[in-house]
């Protein structure tokens, strides 16, 4: 049993002139939870890999003497299958155990001779990593060497993590090390993809003490490490490396595949070139999925814009290249141009999602912006986003969309769902568009005009629904939604003209009733002659003829200020203070003194 999980699927033994390849991540795993480590039995994966390495030795003929120790090292022109690649792999695996055996006993009470022994182990673990990484980066393909190249780094971050000493070396290798496992979990099968993502959340909690004890020691900050990891050669390396695996992968898939599937057509990719943009294009819209950031979104759907362009552009060089002369250069041509439909139904398909997030990131901000506005009574503070900037980007999308569907239209008829989609999404973006420009009226305090526009937006939205098609779930919530805002603010703005016109009657009304002569004498009488005391009057403030305009009064009246109180201390004269002279001792001086003046003071 224990010879089978070395010896999987991955791991075939190939010939020297071809690349080793096998998964390391998935082997190290298996192994840990059947031989232990699911229960934390250090001393049984142990004694496996003990026992494992000692079958690599005899199986390869690969034995230290036999009498006599004699020390072999295995080296690049020695690597011929991938067995060789186990022995440094399990003697690496066999010193962490010893040492996580070894730091098991010291949680139960231990002593500092333990300690050194803990970070021997390790130590040593960590020289066999790197040798597994130098031997694969000779004798692996570039999967299996990113993958030994991130455990080497692993294995000496954990020496470092377990001397508590350099906390911003240990951090840079374990974010090398996610780097690393991030990117190969968007390649291979399902397994290793969960493989590499539980791997990289294992590394989280462990990223975030080393961050902590680096900024409790004042050392360089974590977004400084980041900045200067992307400066460094190794780095650069690094992802060279893995931008290599990545294309590697995606050329195996584009080897793999020969044909794509839009609205129900199954059309066959002949060129090499065009198979890989598609598949690109495809990659990058499986990552939008998962990212929750509207700025890396939004550069995600550049790319796959320009891997599609990329894939139309390749597509119609083989139309260029074809000159319809027999009947097989015209099937041809009749299949290249259903596959420019296709890659032109995707791209439309693209660019209307990426419409879909522009218009709901705007709307998200103007909903948030009316909330703040209306808890901080502020109207005019800290605008962003207003309903201008949504009505102009609609317009935009308009525009866009109008080119999207004349492209689609002139293909023919493998665009007839995409065509019926591009409608669907016009008429939301008009529904849109008077919407906001009905919020730009109220705004305003036009409510005629906005009641006009809210009513044509809610009869696009109505229009939109019944071209959806009835697959097209999320298109008709969406127009849903925006039928029953526009329905509900057309009505509030009908309630409130009413209820201000009512207003304004019934204020002119009061004013005639209670309109009276003297009553105004009274008040003109009251009101100051000086026009900057009345600037909310609407009245005259000229004086009579040859006094001119009353402004203001120069100089200005005073005005009584309170002033600070005065405290005098007076009690201080009215006290008494007893005389103290009897108890004074006499002075006495002598005649001498007294005649010389010596006794003078």
């Amino acid at each position: 049993m224990e010879d089978a999980i070395m010896d999987t699927p991955e791991a075939v033994v190939a010939s020297p002139r071809e690349p080793l390849s096998f998964n390391l991540l998935m082997l190290t795993k298996r192994a840990q939870a059947q031989h232990g480590l699911r229960h934390a039995d250090y001393t049984r994966y142990r004694q496996y890999c003990a026992r494992r390495l000692r079958r690599l030795y005899k199986g390869l003929k690969f034995l230290h003497g036999r009498k006599k120790f004699e020390h072999k090292t295995l080296d690049e022109d020695l690597v011929e299958e991938v067995r060789h690649l186990y022995i440094p792999l399990m003697m690496s695996e066999r010193a962490w155990a010893y040492a996580m055996e070894i730091k098991h006993e010291l949680g139960q009470g231990g002593a500092a001779r333990k300690r050194m022994h803990l970070l021997k182990r390790l130590r040593k673990a960590s020289q066999h990593a790197a040798h597994l990484a130098k031997l694969c980066a000779a004798t692996a393909d570039g999967r299996t060497a990113l993958e030994a190249e991130a455990y080497s780094q692993w294995m000496a971050a954990t020496v470092l993590f377990e001397q508590e000493k350099d906390w911003e070396g240990a951090l840079a290798k374990f974010m090398r090390t996610r780097t690393v496992y991030e990117q190969l979990s968007q390649l291979g099968d399902m397994e290793q993809q969960a493989l590499c993502r539980e791997r990289v959340e294992e590394l989280e909690p462990t990223l975030r003490y080393c961050q902590y004890n680096l900024n409790q020691a004042g050392g360089t900050k974590v977004a400084d490490l980041m900045d200067m990891s992307s400066n460094v050669p190794g780095q650069d390396l690094l992802n060279a490396k893995i931008q290599a695996v990545m294309a590697e992968e995606r050329a195996r898939a584009a080897e793999a595949m020969s044909e794509i599937q839009w609205q129900g057509q199954v059309l066959p990719v002949r060129n090499n070139n065009s198979r890989l943009c598609i598949l690109n294009a495809q990659d990058i819209a499986a990552q939008i999925a998962q990212v929750t950031d509207y700025q890396q979104k939004d550069k995600l759907y550049d790319k796959v814009f320009m891997a599609y362009n990329d894939a139309k552009r390749h597509i119609r060089d083989d139309l260029s290249h074809l000159g319809g002369r027999n009947v097989q250069e015209e099937q041809l041509a009749a299949e290249l141009n259903a596959l420019d439909q296709a890659v032109t139904g995707m791209l439309v398909q693209q660019t209307l999602s990426r419409n879909k997030l522009l218009l709901e990131n705007h709307q998200v901000q103007l909903e948030h912006q009316q909330e703040e506005r209306e808890k901080s009574q502020q109207q005019q503070s800290k605008i962003k986003v207003r309903s201008e900037d949504l009505v102009k980007l609609c317009d935009n999308l308009l525009t866009n969309l109008s080119g999207l569907a004349d492209s689609v239209s002139s293909a023919g008829g493998g665009g007839g769902s995409a065509s019926n989609q591009c409608a669907v999404q016009e008429a939301m973006l008009l529904g849109w568009r008077a919407y906001y420009l009905g919020k730009m009226h109220i705004e305003q305090g036009n409510a005629t005009e906005a009641y006009i526009l809210l009513g044509k937006s809610a009869a696009h939205a109505s229009n939109g629904l019944a071209q959806a098609a009835s697959g097209d779930a999320g298109s008709a919530a969406e127009l849903t939604r925006l039928r029953d805002q526009a329905r509900s603010e057309k009505l509030r703005v009908h309630a409130e003209s009413v209820a201000n016109d009512a207003l304004q009657s019934q204020g002119l009304q009061e004013g005639v009733n209670n309109m009276d002569i003297a009553h105004a004498a009274h008040l003109k009488a009251q009101r100051s002659p000086w026009l900057m005391q009345n600037l909310d009057n609407y009245a005259a403030f000229a004086g009579k003829k040859g006094e001119g305009v009353h402004l203001a009064q120069i100089p200005p009246p005073f005005q009584t200020l309170p002033a600070a109180p005065i405290v005098l201390d007076t009690a201080a004269n009215e006290i008494q203070f007893p005389d103290l002279k009897p108890r004074m001792a006499a002075e006495q001086k002598s005649g001498i003194s007294r005649f010389f003046g010596w006794g003078k003071k």
